[in-house]
């Protein structure tokens, strides 16, 4: 199954030079904005259903927009709801489809493409349609893409 994460370039770094998860993802605690159950001694990696929900996040220059495509019987139980501010109203909350994974369930192998944030993005750029003037392509699992820092 596709899904979307927003990520620094620490992440990547991890992903990339030592093919290792230990040192991403964060540890979560049950809050009232979301319905995942997380085991308190681990690190956890949220994940979007949707590429457009990832606007519900601070998509600022800099940051990084993964494409996964993750098996489903990894998936199986991991999916919740995370509240957010609606985008359109403001003053009510939404909820969204978000699959959570433990950081070593994740593997460098599901990594499909990685889109470089040039400039802050908002919802009015996926309403007008403007998300790729705002983002780059440098990595395409299969491609002629690579991800390097000379590509940053």
């Amino acid at each position: 199954m596709e899904l979307y994460r927003v990520c620094k370039e620490d992440e990547l770094d991890s992903l990339f030079n030592d093919i290792d998860t230990s040192n991403i993802g964060r540890y979560c605690y049950p809050t009232c904005v979301n319905t995942h159950m997380y085991d308190l001694s681990k690190k956890y990696l949220h994940f979007f259903t949707k590429f457009s929900d990832i606007f519900y996040l601070n998509l600022r220059k800099g940051y990084y927009i993964c494409e996964y495509n993750i098996p489903d019987n990894i998936l199986e139980g991991r999916f919740g709801t995370g509240r957010y501010i609606d985008l359109i109203k403001f003053k009510s909350c939404i909820d969204v489809e978000e699959c959570i994974l433990e950081n070593e369930e994740v593997s460098f192998d599901y990594l499909v493409k990685i889109y470089k944030i040039k400039e802050k993005m908002g919802i009015e750029d996926l309403i007008f349609d403007n998300v790729a003037n705002k983002i780059r392509l440098i990595y395409r699992r299969n491609g002629n893409k690579k991800y390097e820092k000379t590509l940053r």
